[in-house]
């Protein structure tokens, strides 16, 4: 992560995560981030705006579904899926013989 995106972060936790958001965004078109879908995701969690992580990641990723797991870096997949969901995937996915998520 940049320094703009822990000054982006820092501001995010005093509460203007929308402000943070778009700061994030400015700084990865200046110099082409690619970290900018995992930090923004990130961004969101870290305030607890897990359906906000959740979109931006539907949105960046639109295909994921379509995606073996290692196709995606795991800061993705957990935006995708937040730990505090864990325990409710878990359970549906016990009956179906699924490997529960850790």
């Amino acid at each position: 992560m940049n320094s703009a995106c822990r000054k982006h972060s820092c501001s995010a936790r005093r509460g203007s995560s929308d402000f943070a958001v778009r700061e994030l965004q400015a700084a990865a078109a200046t110099d082409g981030g690619s970290w900018a879908p995992a930090e923004t995701a990130q961004l969101y969690v870290e305030t607890g705006h897990y359906d906000r992580a959740i979109e931006y990641m539907k949105h960046s990723a639109p295909n994921y579904f379509a995606l073996d797991i290692p196709d995606l870096p795991r800061k993705y997949w957990e935006a995708l899926f937040p730990k505090p969901y864990w325990s409710d995937l878990n359970e549906v996915l016990r009956p179906m013989d699924w490997i529960p998520i850790s």
